[in-house]
């Protein structure tokens, strides 16, 4: 048995290495490539016609594209990111709800000197500024936040159940 394996073996070696040769010799065959190449042209001239008749009739029959898919992944994308974005706030808006919720603790000097009460006072007057800046940003925290609120809260509710001409998004 052994014997004619190894018989059975050298035949297919053999055989392969006739066949690999055939084929080496074929493919460098220049009117074979050529035919190859036509092959190709012809071939991505028929793909690209049936994308456009599979266009033409995807609108009437109402079955999205290739393009169409595509498209709807690329608004998915920014999607997430503008929900990334909308979490970030609400976190920025929580942490700044949670610090007005705590006791301010000011330091506040009980001398009289009158050096000190100038110096406070134009303390004061740049801390205004930087809290007028302060609260431009928490309001537009805050509109954020009520617009995610508002959102969320009309995309929760059923199309049954919104007003007409209301439209989800």
């Amino acid at each position: 048995m052994s014997d004619s394996y190894k018989d059975l073996k050298k035949l297919a070696f053999a055989l392969e290495k006739n066949i690999n040769d055939t084929i080496k010799k074929e493919l460098n065959n220049e009117n074979i490539a050529k035919a190859a190449g036509i092959a190709a042209k012809t071939h991505a001239r028929f793909l690209r016609s049936l994308q456009e008749y599979s266009e033409i009739l995807s609108a009437p029959l109402n079955i999205p594209t290739k393009k169409d898919v595509s498209n709807i992944a690329k608004l998915i994308i920014q999607l997430e990111d503008k929900i990334d974005n909308m979490e970030e706030e609400l976190i920025d808006v929580k942490e700044l709800l949670q610090n007005k919720q705590s006791p301010d603790v000011s330091l506040q000097d009980t001398s009289h000197n009158s050096k000190k009460k100038q110096d406070n006072s134009q303390q004061k007057e740049n801390k205004g500024k930087d809290n007028s800046e302060k609260k431009r940003h928490e309001l537009k925290k805050l509109m954020a936040l009520n617009y995610l609120l508002t959102s969320s809260a009309f995309l929760e509710t059923e199309p049954h159940q919104r007003k007409k001409g209301e439209r989800n998004g």
